[in-house]
């Protein structure tokens, strides 16, 4: 920037510039809503800080598109991941929770007492590569059932998960042999009982509409984070990598 300015014949140091960004993005620091947020969605990142990669945190109010909260915690990290989420839900009264389909999140939803809606991209993407795998892989008795999952998944009705555990049910009980490769009507097996047992988390944007299917708005506020990232090549310190991030992320006025 300062080699722009100086073109122009306008001096200015790179540390003013610096002092500058600094001034700004304190005074956006990511504000709680004075309302709260109904229905927050949440995914992980990683970025660089001095030099180390370190997990990252973000949770965005999915009422108005923007980040709320950003912490230096790695989503694999289950205590610290649901203590952060239980603050989120205790200071902005969430009630629905956004995100892909990473067990953790299930689980602390389920811990919270949260409504959770799991992307529907991100799970629909794994499921019908597993069920075009699998079609080639069993025979073709097998070919009804997974046209129903099909469908049952395009359709998403209430009754959805009582159903496919009907269809759980119908498959024979195999012997476990920890030797060989997982069969695949095994690998079926734990297809409709996951299927079964998360679909509320599937489909309550269906019944709510400020619920969305995806988490398309955490996914657009990461991006901007990526593109800003390959242009640094990390950050000396925490603030200063919350005040990257701030900014990347300003609101258009």
């Amino acid at each position: 920037m300062t080699a722009v300015l100086g073109a122009f014949g306008i001096p200015l140091c790179h540390m003013s510039v610096w002092r500058d960004v600094q001034t700004l993005a304190e005074a956006w620091k990511l504000p709680p809503p004075p309302t709260g947020v109904r229905v927050l969605g949440v995914d992980g990142f990683y970025a660089s800080i001095k030099g180390h990669d370190s997990g990252m945190m973000v949770a965005v109010d999915r009422g108005t598109g923007q980040p709320v909260a950003l912490a230096c915690i790695d989503e694999k990290d289950r205590p610290a991941l649901f203590t952060w989420l239980e603050a989120l839900q205790e200071q902005l009264g969430v009630v629905v929770m956004v995100s892909d389909d990473f067990n953790p999140y299930f689980i602390a939803a389920q811990r919270l007492g949260l409504e959770h809606q799991i992307c529907c991209f991100h799970y629909l993407r794994w499921v019908n590569r597993l069920l075009n795998t699998l079609q080639k892989e069993l025979d073709e008795q097998w070919t009804p059932l997974l046209d129903e999952v099909r469908l049952l998944l395009d359709e998403l009705p209430p009754e959805g998960g009582a159903r496919i555990y009907q269809l759980y049910c119908q498959l024979p009980t195999l012997p476990r042999d920890r030797n060989r490769a997982v069969p695949p009507l095994a690998r079926l097996q734990k297809l409709l009982l996951r299927l079964s047992d998360n679909w509320p988390s599937y489909r309550h944007f269906c019944e709510q509409a400020d619920v969305p299917a995806t988490n398309n708005a955490m996914e657009r506020v990461i991006g901007r984070w990526r593109t800003l990232r390959l242009r640094v090549r990390g950050f000396k310190s925490w603030p200063g990598l919350v005040n990257a991030f701030t900014l990347c992320n300003l609101p258009v006025v």
